[in-house]
């Protein structure tokens, strides 16, 4: 058994052996295909040196002998491209199981943090939703008038009560100011009423 064979039949036991092992890593299994590539040219350079040799009777005198090399050069160059196709699918599902272990990992720490914000909300929104509502129900019936369906519907009859003196009183603020806004232009600059 010739250098070349021992070397390659190691190479491919390690690639056999790698195809099965799930503890390899990405780097290790691009390493091994990078020497099976590697040894592919060298067994076809082998190949190619072994039949040109056993084609000339001189250099080889024994035809069988020089058969069998051209023929275990040849054997050798076709068994490692038959195994590297198959190791390169290996390194392409290692690298997705890497990837998906190291997403794993992300995502936990992610959905932790998640639950820890909920968990703060939580705390904080159930006493703040105990007070808001009555709160807003104040704002939109009013404890004086309970028949006003919102807030905003009970603006122009809030504005409807304003005394008809009180225009006469404020009148030399609104030569100084402006028109005086009403009640509902303090939240937007158009007037619900339309009378100052």
């Amino acid at each position: 058994m010739t250098g070349m064979q021992l070397m390659s039949n190691t190479l491919e036991a390690r690639a056999a052996a790698a195809l099965t092992d799930t503890n390899l890593t990405p780097k290790e299994v691009l390493k091994l295909c990078h020497e099976v590539e590697q040894a592919i040219v060298e067994a076809d350079t082998k190949a190619a040196e072994a039949r040109k040799q056993a084609l000339d009777p001189l250099a080889t005198p024994n035809a069988h002998k020089a058969r069998a090399a051209v023929e275990d050069a040849e054997f050798t160059a076709t068994r490692l491209k038959i195994l590297l196709p198959r190791l390169q699918q290996h390194l392409d599902k290692t690298v997705a199981a890497e990837a998906m272990a190291n997403w794993s990992a992300r995502n936990e720490a992610v959905r932790q943090h998640r639950d820890e914000l909920a968990a703060k909300l939580r705390k904080l929104y159930q006493p703040f939703i105990k007070q808001i509502i009555p709160l807003l129900l104040s704002v939109c019936v009013g404890p004086c008038r309970p028949a006003f369906a919102d807030f905003d519907s009970a603006i122009p009859r809030f504005e409807s009560w304003r005394p008809s003196h009180a225009v006469h009183l404020f009148w030399h603020v609104g030569r100084l100011y402006g028109k005086l806004p009403t009640f509902r232009a303090l939240a937007r600059s158009d007037s619900v009423s339309g009378a100052y």
